[in-house]
């Protein structure tokens, strides 16, 4: 299907995507040349589930045979490739030809390669890149996703990463791969258990909300704990599931101690009731026996006493 009729499907549902609201506060994902410090035009809530900051090659001005369906207020569309269409949304740029771009916020297409990619598709969401040799790829919606290959593509979901060439990611997931990470290093559980319970975790609202609560720590305290992420600015679902995980896995193995403890103090217990009932049976024998024994003392003092 051509990316022009795709555009035109979609452009009426795609502004928007998936996000997800933490401590970190909103900073976009804002491809360079963009003002970051816009945050959002009037009447618009500003989403807060960006991750990370990729820079990627950005175009000005309107390619040959292009089309913009919105301005995109303060934070302007642009659709700097030939024959490529922004739909709608804000702060998006479609800068490879035949690239599409149908709504959502801060999304981009852009190759920066001596190569010339097209006919790529990003269908909304917010903070979304398709950059590197990306002819053919796409990005359906979500938030923070990139693909920097051709014919890749990824659903939804958020934080995703594809770099390989014919790739799919689907929705709802975060790319966790062995070959795409390095410098893998193991986790003390106990320690990050120590230091999720001194975490503090407030209850707050952002600042350009009104009446919506959140709980959550600050990413400060965040990053001065683990001391993961890109900085003490922002929080990542990554890394917050992460240390989330560490910490479960470190009480279940406290569990898993308490109870081999108290299988064991059972077993200690059982030991000693069986020992008071060997106990108490011996007593009972024995009350027995010195029974016996004072009747017949008693039968021979009294023999004694009639032989007088």
């Amino acid at each position: 299907m051509p990316t022009c009729l795709i555009a035109t499907l979609l452009v009426g549902c795609a502004d928007g995507g998936s996000s997800v609201t933490h401590a970190a506060g909103a900073v976009p994902v804002t491809p360079q040349g963009i003002d970051a410090s816009v945050q959002g035009s009037p009447g618009r809530s500003v989403h807060s589930g960006v991750r990370r900051t990729l820079a990627v090659p950005t175009c000005s001005g309107a390619g040959g045979y292009s089309f913009v369906g919105g301005s995109g207020g303060l934070n302007i569309n642009i659709a700097g490739g030939s024959y490529s269409v922004v739909g709608g949304g804000e702060g998006n740029q479609a800068c490879d030809s035949w690239s599409t771009i149908a709504g959502g916020y801060f999304n981009a297409v852009s190759h920066g390669t001596s190569s010339n990619p097209y006919d790529s598709f990003i269908g909304g969401g917010e903070s979304n890149i398709i950059t590197g040799n990306d002819s053919d790829s796409a990005i359906v919606g979500g938030n923070s996703n990139s693909v920097s290959n051709a014919e890749s593509a990824i659903v939804a979901g958020e934080t995703n990463s594809v770099v390989a060439r014919d790739s799919l990611v689907g929705a709802g997931e975060t790319n966790a791969i062995n070959n795409l990470k390095t410098d893998v290093a193991q986790l003390d559980d106990a320690a990050v258990l120590a230091k999720v319970a001194a975490l503090p975790i407030e209850r707050w609202s952002y600042k350009s909300e009104r009446g919506v609560r959140h709980v959550g720590p600050m990413a400060q305290d965040f990053y001065a704990a683990f001391g993961v992420g890109e900085d003490d600015k922002h929080i990542t679902s990554i890394d917050e599931d992460g240390v989330a995980l560490a910490a479960i896995k470190a009480l279940h193995a406290r569990v898993g101690e308490l109870h081999a403890q108290n299988a064991d103090a059972h077993t200690a217990i059982n030991a000693l009731r069986a020992q008071n009932a060997r106990l108490t049976a011996l007593t009972a024998t024995q009350s027995s026996q010195i029974a016996n024994l004072s009747a017949e003392v008693a039968s021979i003092r009294a023999s004694v006493r009639a032989g007088r």
